[in-house]
């Protein structure tokens, strides 16, 4: 079945000049779906999944350019389609509706002033003549634009205000809690420092909320007020935090609080003189055509109390219990006799059946406010619904009480209060203080008369319509009775105030250092930094400088909110003041938000992280869509704000979690490491994929997709894959574990890896029910200088914002002894299917170079990654934990395979057959260097491997390359090496295509990657070499100078050292052939060794391995060792020791370095000892030679083998002279070892 149909786009521009056609088609390739855990509807290709359906959907996105008229844009397309004939498929449409099936759905973006056209097509049609659904299996569309002149959005919307009023003079921030005239005695200026008290001004632009839009109106700057000086004091109105709007539907003003702050602020300054001053209003009229001596009075309450899902915009107040009444007070003094009262409530509960609210007053229900049931076992759905009400009622008397009752036939419910709002009409009277205003009297040409009850010769009156601008209004005497003419074309506020009276006085908050963020010059990362962490956000700026020539620039919050959102906290003034930058210089990309966040962006207490704003969604009730996002601060193009779904980034936006200095610099060391003295070594080629077992293999078949597309895309990476269900699961009393994948993630982080992804189930406080990553071992991992960066698609692994508790994933970056230098994770629940797209879009551009060849930077690979998203919250759960300014370490330089068995020509050569000789030889391209070292592997053909199908579930294949057939290290004469080895008897002998995996670096510090997945492997050699002997092994614990029989700790690690003329053999393909370890005689668990194998370097006949035994109990035990050499001759070592968990910790080679040390010049304390890889608490302290104590410092130092990372010291104040430096060393078993040095001190 074909179907053709057209779509307009209508979109607000002006008619193109040149008209222009892309065409092109997608293919939907439908997978057969048998499986009961699958969805119903699967395609082998999608790019997102539809909100509503959770149907995949096929992405189509179209470069535009900003030249094309948006208005002119016409798409068609039609398609062909198969019946849906399975009866699974047919079930699950049973509960769509067919309104929800649009074929396609268009939206315009723009990405860095670029628009593009998205078009998202839902595979699903209902056909209205057939009266069933059908697949859609392709499409075949066409568009169609004009063009207009091309203009550049990045410069026709350039910044225009260069400077702020506040970088120069004296200036003292005031605030507000309420909307209305506020006085300010001179004697009160006087003690706030200023000199000439009648010439201050009051700056401010209001205490409401910045618009989301990017394009609706603000301020540029703190605008200066008309005030009042009169009678020694200043007058001037103030617009509070709370909004209130008028509602033409309901017609009624509703409230809206401010979701960052109760307060409004404004400055003041004396400066400029003689300044703005309250003029006459040029709106009064003589003649009228309506009367009135009523204005529109409301009141609220809301109290935020509750944030049940601690995520979103929205609190609640008290709990409420099924038959529980509460009661809110209201007084409308001078309500008018006939007014009824306008009520909006808004109301949610918890119940798994219908539940209501009941409003009640003066003894009758006004409301019946009914709440939709919630399923209390959807554990991604409503946690709670909403009810609204509208409606009207005639209190008894002007004071009265609104009852709620909650009521619920289910013990379990609860209900919660959100707000009541209230509307009526009363008399216009002079207390203090009166603000007022009539929607019932504004339109074109209208004027109208307005009569005011109580005027005294103190009163004014005001025209507050625009905050910053009051004008006064004079008061007439209409024939006894006083009042005004007003033009009341548009909707007008007034206040009415006597002078004489008590008007609130604003409180001080500070005096202003002057500032001018404006003028910062334009740089490649704003870092906006916590005052808390300036230190460390100095320090990662001069890392980012030295390391790459990337200028950052560091703003504080406040001096944001200072000039953009006139004081007060406001995440729209973070975005705006972005975009100022972005418009000002297309070269500003990154942007780091350098400070913890919260899901409570309102309150400041020491416990609550809220160091920089969060952007959390309007819904709070919704588990699925509920989420906290740092997008919103990158969306920065026109059009852009209003609508984070549809938004596209244009910066990169990262965040650092941090709620205190030591974690601050914990980050920024890390950064420091990753960039200046990482380990060398192969690791940095190495991708992890950890993959979760159940939903029928979902989450290994996905993780295997992520490996082909990586494989494919850049074969020179080597892959890892950890998937659950190959490995034995161990059921306990504390549910199901896998300790051998708890091991292979320690072995991998210790080890090292670039990238380590995760594809599955996960909580904040771990990956899998498993438990196969939690906090426990996350900050137990010592690989400071192997860090990789963490991608988790998973649910809610680093939930930043929650401030009760600090997740897995933070405690990722955080750790100050490893784990991860970046974390792109998610912070809410999410959904596998869509993880899968953010993931493989990642990979799409993780790899990926700039114009010039440079490394992407993560911020960059975010943008582009969400950018190819559909429209969907999923991708907003994911956030950049870590620096967006930094690019992955891999190595840059390449090494191809010159020759193997002296044949260049791959399609000459022969195999490299068991028992033979084989000669690789391999070039470093565009190397200068004359000396570098290869490290080279050589596996032999993949092999597929099939998983246990634990708890019951079809086992899973998937390939790797598992059997080594060397791997050794190799010295070179900088651009050319050539390995020789004997290939092992056991190999497969079908001729197929192996791999060789190359890793080097020079001396001047450049590193080289490459592979070979080309060389052929198979068959046996004709003539092998003629050996009898096994290898020699010699091994000890620790250190060489291990005696057997000696003591050691826990966890000792054996060294061993092989030598065979034919080479040791590890490909694990014979069985019973590895290299093993059996300890205590327990051969039914043997630990396989090949993998910790290394050949010495230029020799395949020695070779080493270091591996650390599991922890094990005190007392007496052995080792046995065997190994096979290429020809499968055996031999076996075996040593005994003796575990003592108190004994003396050995120390040896200590050393202070410089010394002479100097005050203030960081100085180095090495040392070695007998407790290797484990985290040893450190104490050293200073102390002068008559014994007293100087300085003593404690910390915390993983060891690095029998060794540590050198504990930097900075001396303080000494004197110069002679001192002793004593430290003490302990192990996680309460081993002590100690030394002492003498240090001599200069200046």
């Amino acid at each position: 079945m074909k179907r053709l149909l057209y779509i307009i786009l209508i979109f607000c521009c002006h008619l193109g000049l040149s008209a222009e056609g892309i065409k092109g088609d997608l293919v939907f390739k439908w997978v057969d779906v048998n499986n009961e855990g699958m969805r119903p509807f699967v395609l082998e290709e999608y790019e997102g999944v539809h909100d509503v359906t959770q149907l995949p959907m096929r992405l189509t996105i179209i470069p535009l350019g900003a030249d094309v008229n948006i208005d002119s844009i016409k798409v068609a397309y039609s398609f062909e389609s198969i019946a849906i004939d399975s009866d699974m498929q047919l079930a699950a449409l049973a509960n769509f509706n067919p309104l929800d099936l649009t074929v396609v759905t268009q939206t315009i973006s723009c990405i860095r002033g670029e628009n593009y056209l998205q078009l998202e097509w839902l595979p699903i049609v209902f056909d209205e003549l057939e009266q069933r659904y059908r697949k859609i299996t392709n499409v075949e569309y066409a568009v169609t634009m004009a063009k207009k002149q091309a203009v550049s959005i990045l410069k026709s919307n350039k910044a225009s205000l260069e400077s702020s009023v506040l970088a120069q003079g004296k200036w003292v921030k005031i605030k507000v809690g309420e909307t209305g005239v506020h006085k300010i005695p001179y004697s009160q200026l006087t003690s706030w420092g200023f000199s000439k008290p009648e010439a201050v001004n009051v700056f401010g632009n209001g205490g409401n909320m910045l618009p989301r839009s990017n394009t609706a109106f603000r301020h540029e700057d703190v605008v200066e007020n008309a005030v009042l000086h009169s009678g020694n004091a200043i007058y001037f109105y103030a617009q509070g935090s709370t909004a209130w709007q008028y509602n033409s539907q309901r017609k009624m003003f509703e409230h809206r609080l401010h979701d960052y702050t109760d307060e409004a602020y404004y400055f003041l300054s004396e400066e400029n003189g003689i300044g703005k001053r309250v003029a006459l209003s040029d709106k009064m009229r003589d003649t009228f055509n309506a009367e009135t001596n009523e204005f529109d009075s409301y009141h609220f309450y809301e109290l935020e109390n509750q944030n049940l899902l601690k995520s979103g915009i929205e609190w609640y107040g008290l709990r409420s219990d099924p038959g529980k009444t509460r009661t809110y007070s209201f007084n409308f003094e001078n309500k008018t006799f006939d007014s009824d009262v306008k009520i909006l409530t808004h109301v949610i509960a918890r119940s798994n059946v219908n539940s209501y609210y009941e409003t009640i007053v003066d003894g009758a229900v006004i409301q019946n406010i009914n709440i939709t049931k919630v399923d209390y076992g959807n554990q991604v759905g409503a946690f709670a619904n909403e009810g609204i009400a509208f409606g009207t009622f005639s209190p008894i008397n002007n004071a009265f009480d609104v009852n709620l009752k909650y009521n619920s036939s289910s013990n379990g419910a609860s209900g919660w209060l959100s707000s009541i709002c209230l509307n009526v009409k009363e008399t216009i009277k002079v207390s203090d203080q009166l603000s007022f205003r009539n929607a019932d009297l504004y339109g074109a040409g209208l004027s109208t008369r307005f009569y005011i009850d109580g005027v005294n010769s103190n009163v004014l009156l005001w025209d507050v319509s625009d905050c910053v601008e009051p004008r006064e209004i004079t008061i007439e005497d209409y024939a006894g009775v006083d009042g005004f003419t007003y033009l009341t074309d548009e909707l007008c506020e007034f206040v009415v105030f006597d002078k004489s009276a008590s008007l609130p006085q604003p409180q001080f908050e500070e005096t202003l250092e002057n500032q001018n963020i404006r003028a910062l010059p334009v740089p490649d990362m704003l870092i906006v930094a916590h005052p808390l962490f300036e230190d460390e956000a100095r320090r990662l700026a001069t890392i980012h400088q030295e390391h790459s020539g990337l200028h950052s620039e560091i703003v504080f919050p406040y001096q944001i909110y200072n000039e953009f959102s006139s004081g007060s906290p406001d995440i729209s003034a973070i975005r705006d003041y972005a975009r100022y930058l972005y418009k000002k210089d297309a070269k500003f990309k990154y942007m780091l938000l350098f400070g913890d966040g919260s899901f409570d962006n309102r309150t400041n207490s020491e416990e609550n992280t809220n160091y920089i704003l969060t952007y959390q969604s309007d819904n709070s009730i919704n588990i699925k869509n509920s989420y906290v996002t740092d997008d919103f601060f990158g969306c920065l193009d026109d059009n852009e704000g209003n609508n984070i779904l549809y938004d596209k980034l244009d910066i990169g936006i990262g965040r650092f979690p941090v709620s205190d200095t030591e974690q601050a610099k914990v980050m920024v060391d890390k950064v420091d490491t990753y960039l200046n003295s990482s380990a060398v070594g192969p690791w940095k080629t190495k991708i992890t994929f950890l993959a979760d077992d159940g939903d029928s293999n979902l989450h290994m078949s996905q993780a295997d997709g992520l490996s082909t597309q990586v494989y494919n895309d850049h074969p020179s990476f080597n892959h890892d894959k950890i998937y659950f269900d190959a490995y034995p699961i161990t059921t306990t009393s504390s549910g199901d574990k896998y300790p051998d994948v708890n091991a292979e993630i320690k072995k991998c982080i210790t080890d090292g890896t670039l990238l380590f992804n995760y594809t599955g189930h996960g909580s904040e406080r771990q990956l899998a029910h498993e438990n196969v990553l939690d906090i426990t071992a996350i900050k137990s991992f010592t690989n400071m200088d192997r860090l990789p960066v963490f991608v988790t698609a998973t649910c809610e692994f680093s939930r930043f914002d929650n401030f009760h508790e600090t997740s897995a994933g933070e405690w990722v970056v955080l750790s100050s002894l490893g784990g991860g230098v970046s974390l792109l994770t998610t912070t809410r629940i999410a959904w596998s299917y869509e993880n899968y797209q953010i993931n493989k879009s990642f990979y799409k551009n993780i790899f990926q170079k700039t114009e010039s060849g440079e490394k992407v930077r993560l911020g960059e690979v975010i943008m582009e990654t969400k950018n190819a998203i559909g429209n969907s919250v999923n991708k907003l759960n994911f956030t950049l934990l870590g620096d967006p300014a930094l690019q992955l370490i891999y190595p840059t330089g390449e090494i191809n395979t010159k020759s193997i068995n002296g044949v260049e020509d791959p399609e000459q050569r022969e195999p490299i057959k068991a028992l033979s000789i084989a000669d690789v030889e391999g070039e470093i391209l565009g190397s200068t260097s004359t000396n570098s070292e290869v490290s080279m592997v050589v596996y032999d053909k993949p092999i597929t491997v099939k998983t246990l199908g634990n708890k019951g579930a079809v086992p899973f294949s998937y390939q790797v390359y598992q059997n080594q057939i060397y791997n050794g290290v190799l010295d070179t004469d900088g651009q050319h090496f050539l390995a020789s080895f004997i290939v092992p008897k056991d190999i497969r002998y079908n001729v197929g295509e192996g791999r060789v995996s190359y890793y080097a670096f020079d001396e001047s510090g450049r590193e080289y990657f490459g592979a070979d997945n080309e060389v052929l492997i198979g068959d046996v050699s004709d003539n092998p070499p003629h050996d009898t002997e096994g290898p020699t092994i010699t091994m000890w614990l620790n250190d060489p100078s291990f005696v057997d029989g000696d003591i050691t700790g826990s966890q000792p690690v054996l060294h061993a050292e092989f030598h065979d003329e034919s080479g040791v053999n590890i490909s694990g393909v014979g069985i019973g052939h590895d290299i093993t370890l059996v300890i205590d005689d327990q051969r039914s668990l043997p630990k396989m060794l090949n993998s910790y194998y290394q050949s010495d370097k230029n020799s395949f006949k020695s070779g080493r391995l270091v591996y650390q035994l599991p922890q094990l109990a005190e007392g007496k035990h052995t080792l046995e060792l065997k190994a096979w050499d290429n020809l499968n001759n055996s031999s076996v070592a075996s040593l005994s020791f003796e575990v003592h968990l108190d004994g003396a910790l050995k120390i040896e080679n200590a050393s202070v370095y410089p010394n002479p040390v100097e005050p203030g010049i960081s100085t180095k304390i090495y040392f070695e000892h007998d407790a290797p890889n484990m985290l040893l608490d450190v104490t050293y302290a200073v102390y002068s030679l008559s014994g007293r104590l100087i300085e003593q410092y404690e910390i915390q130092q993983p060891a690095i083998g029998n060794a540590i990372n050198p504990i930097e010291w900075t001396p303080g104040n000494l004197q110069k002279g002679l001192y002793i430096l004593q430290c003490e060393i302990k192990s996680p078993e309460n081993q002590i070892g100690r030394f002492s040095k003498k240090i001599l001190v200069v200046r």
